[in-house]
């Protein structure tokens, strides 16, 4: 095993049992106590002018973001290099975070601040108002980032890339948190256990992409052929 590869498994190790002793921390009810004094303390202070900041700091994790970032560099990556391999890479990306945090927000059964019921595993009428712990907004900020810099590390071929985006992750994490905290959207839990699940996916797709993206380089266009029929303009196909 390389240092790389150990140094990864250790941070991989790191963000599990922070995820799980958080969850097992709100399953002992040790934890519930510190969410439900942050969340009595932000609507006494909370300033009527201050909400727009808030919002847009909250939605720094909304789809719209970082996923549709991810989405225009990945077909603008598709072009440049004839190749489905970035769409379909930034497809799995999405299916699998959306899979793992969504089934752990279904298992966990935890409702928001507005309920006043810290605990998991909450008895409600619709499953959908229960889906409150992890944050997935955290998580789409942790792994979309990382998708960012693996697109831009293979357009650009400049792997500072990842290093830029690891510290956009982590600030926008920062934002999003206080963000949301202070609206009154999530625990305080749901933000750090969002941030420890997003680091675990964020590492185990880190090796995926950069596999996936190293065979792209720019397309060599004498191995390819114009095709031009009436009234198009001329495009190139790849013979390979």
């Amino acid at each position: 095993m390389t240092a790389l590869a150990a140094a990864r498994m250790a941070r991989a190790a790191g963000a599990a049992i922070a995820l799980v002793a958080i969850t097992v921390g709100l399953e002992l009810h040790a934890l519930t106590g510190l969410d439900t004094a942050v969340a009595e303390v932000f609507p006494r202070h909370r300033d009527p002018a201050f909400p727009w900041p808030a919002h847009a700091g909250f939605s720094l994790g909304q789809t719209w973001v970082f996923p549709a970032a991810s989405a225009v560099l990945a077909v603008v990556l598709a072009r440049r290099r004839h190749s489905w391999r970035p769409l379909l890479a930034v497809a799995a990306v999405w299916l699998t975070h959306s899979a793992v945090t969504g089934a752990v927000k279904v298992w966990a059964a935890r409702q928001a601040p507005g309920s006043g019921q810290p605990d998991l595993h909450a008895v409600t009428a619709a499953w959908t108002d229960a889906m409150s712990y992890p944050s997935g907004h955290i998580a789409n900020i942790m792994v979309f980032t990382t998708v960012i810099g693996a697109l831009l590390t293979s357009l650009t071929g400049q792997p500072h890339w990842h290093t830029r985006l690891l510290a956009a992750g982590i600030a926008s994490s920062t934002i999003c948190t206080a963000s949301m905290i202070y609206l009154g959207y999530h625990w305080t839990t749901d933000a750090v256990a969002g941030f420890a699940l997003g680091c675990l996916l964020r590492i185990g797709i880190t090796p995926l992409l950069a596999t996936a993206f190293a065979s792209l380089r720019e397309p060599d266009n004498s191995r390819c052929r114009t095709r031009q029929g009436p009234g198009r303009r001329p495009w190139r196909i790849p013979l390979t």
